[in-house]
């Protein structure tokens, strides 16, 4: 006879995406979010010390930015004969795998790709996300990692007008960053104080489809948002199976990873 014991608690993890990201406090997102974006490096004039401003002028404003939040379902399954579903092992399985899921779907935008949405007045479009052609490529020569990253990261400061940015990177690369960085709390920074993210979520793959292999990708955004809401579960009567005595029950909620698409840069690292 076997004797069921507790199994070592799922637990999120202690950096990468979501614990490094923004985690504002918003009533309402689930149905979409729109912002005027603040990162982008807007216009700016030098001007004599006694030259008087220029009355009636009007700086150029940044077109606004959309988000449509994307659901997420976790499954677990169970025989009908051993009692009631274990509710809270389920919600711990469902938060350890969330910032998994919210980091792979801010790099590859598998869903958003194939679930388009139409801004007010606009055309249909998908979410920014990081493996996007919309990435302004700098080429770096596949350099070495701390090469790549230097050149990546100076690139999306000119672009941020020197407003903090955040680089993501595959885990595998940040084996050759390690020495380079400094650990602050649950964020890594470089030596200018910009968060670098490594997470499992993030496959490397390029922004023209390009797969990861003895060369990865790496990109530099504005600082990343994150949202998530609640955990609901989804059973009841349509959720067993009486042919076969099992049981499934989803753990569902939305999230969005969002960003200032207008600082969006991308390079190509060797390992």
């Amino acid at each position: 006879m076997f004797t069921p014991v507790a199994g070592v608690p799922a637990a999120p993890p202690a950096s990468g995406l979501v614990a490094s990201a923004v985690r504002p406090n918003l009533d309402r997102w689930e149905t979409g979010l729109a912002w005027i974006p603040e990162r982008c490096g807007t216009e700016y004039r030098l001007v004599p010390v006694c030259d008087e401003p220029e009355v009636g002028y009007s700086g150029p404003r940044p077109g606004a930015a959309y988000y449509q939040p994307v659901g997420a379902q976790f499954a677990d399954e169970c025989s009908t004969l051993n009692g009631p579903v274990d509710l809270d092992r389920v919600r711990r399985v469902a938060e350890a795998q969330t910032p998994y899921v919210i980091a792979r779907e801010l790099w590859d935008g598998e869903l958003t790709q194939t679930d388009q949405y139409t801004p007010p007045g606009g055309t249909p479009q998908s979410n920014a996300y990081l493996a996007s052609p919309d990435a302004e490529v700098v080429d770096t020569g596949a350099a070495a990692a701390l090469v790549a990253l230097g050149q990546l990261e100076q690139a999306a400061l000119e672009a941020s007008h020197g407003q903090p940015v955040m680089l993501h990177v595959p885990v595998a690369v940040s084996w050759q960053l390690a020495p380079s960085l400094f650990r602050v709390g649950q964020q890594l920074l470089t030596a200018a104080g910009n968060v670098v993210v490594a997470d499992a979520g993030y496959p490397g793959s390029g922004p023209a489809g390009q797969p990861a292999g003895a060369t990865v990708w790496a990109y530099a955004t504005a600082p990343v948002a994150v949202l998530t809401s609640p955990l609901t579960f989804i059973d009841g009567a349509a959720a067993v199976d009486h042919a076969t005595n099992t049981r499934t029950v989803w753990a569902s909620r939305l999230f969005a990873a969002t960003f200032d698409p207008c600082v969006h840069l991308a390079t190509e690292i060797t390992l």
